[in-house]
Order: structure tokens, then C-alpha cells, then sequence
């Protein structure tokens, strides 16, 4: 993957497999440390699935012989000096909390977080997302229900996200 957000693209795109209801994502900006959560209410895994997600020969997807998304991002955690914790429970859904030095060397290029945001929030089979985002410990939530989700996947709309956090994404010292 070349920049982060097709990590961050990746990791919302099991939840949506998962069929969760609703997808929380959130990154945070402190010092050099970037959190990431992604919070779902999906079918979550099992224990045995659990323990094996972090290794690159694992995969759930039957079109592929190898896993790649928790694997490397798994991977990009122990690179950049952050840490990766995931627990999911059977029928109840995933919490994925991950950090990173963001200025490490091996951090890839962010990505347009705004774009990724606001497509997701036009993603057709997403039913529920929540964006919270905290930079110098300012924090913003877009939270939009179900029942709105439907009458706000309009172009302006869409505009607005991305520049609202790409504005605010500016601020931070050193996010490449």
C-alpha cells in the first residue's frame, strides 16, 4: 500500500464485510503519535480467527491466498515504533487500536484523509459512521445516523468533509 489511507481504507473495509451497523473511526494527532481506533459492531471473529490475523499467510478471503490488510498494518505499527491491539468478540464486533510515530522513516505518505472520509460517508452498503478526529487535543465528530446518511450523499456535502479536515490536517506539524 502507498499511503496510509489505503491502510485506513482497507481496515473499514472489513468492517463493512463484517456487516456492521455502525463503523467508528478515529485518529488522533499527539506529539509525534498518531492513534487510530476502528471500532464496528459486526460479526466479529472468533478466537482461533483472532490469533491468527496478524500473519501475512492468513487470509478469511477465499479469492486470495495471502492476508494483507491486519497483517500490514500490523506490520507498519512495529515499524514505526507504535503498537497494534485488537480484541473482537463472536457476534458482537472488533475494536483495532493502533499507534505509530507518524514522523518515523518508515511511515508512509498520509494519504488525503478528507476524500477518504467523505467516501466513505457516500459509500453505498455503509449503514452507520462516525468520524472523530483530535489534533492537539481539539477534537471534531462528524457523527451521522443511519436516517441521514441517505439525504446528505450530496457533492456538497462531500466537499465540505474534505475540506474541513484537510484544513485542520494542515495543522499538524510534520503529517507528510
Amino acid at each position: 500500500m502507498i499511503k496510509f489511507t489505503d491502510y485506513i481504507y482497507d481496515l473499514i473495509q472489513n468492517s463493512i464485510k463484517a456487516h456492521a451497523d455502525l463503523i467508528t473511526l478515529k485518529v488522533t494527532f499527539l506529539d509525534d503519535t498518531l492513534n487510530l481506533s476502528i471500532i464496528d459492531d459486526g460479526i466479529g471473529m472468533t478466537t482461533e480467527v483472532l490469533n491468527q490475523v496478524r500473519k501475512f499467510e492468513y487470509t478469511s478471503n477465499q479469492k486470495r491466498t495471502v492476508g494483507l490488510g491486519l497483517s500490514m498494518i500490523h506490520d507498519l505499527c512495529e515499524q514505526t515504533n507504535g503498537s497494534f491491539d485488537i480484541d473482537s468478540i463472536y457476534h458482537k464486533g472488533t475494536n483495532l487500536n493502533l499507534s505509530f510515530n507518524y514522523k518515523h522513516i518508515d511511515f508512509p505518505n498520509f494519504g488525503d484523509l478528507g476524500t477518504l472520509v467523505s467516501d466513505l460517508y457516500m459509500h453505498q452498503e455503509l449503514i452507520g459512521f462516525k468520524f472523530v478526529y483530535c489534533i492537539n487535543k481539539n477534537k471534531i465528530i462528524y457523527h451521522l445516523p443511519k436516517a441521514l446518511l441517505e439525504d446528505i450523499r450530496s457533492f456538497k456535502i462531500k466537499k465540505f468533509i474534505e475540506e474541513d479536515i484537510n484544513t485542520n490536517l494542515k495543522k499538524v506539524e510534520g503529517c507528510k
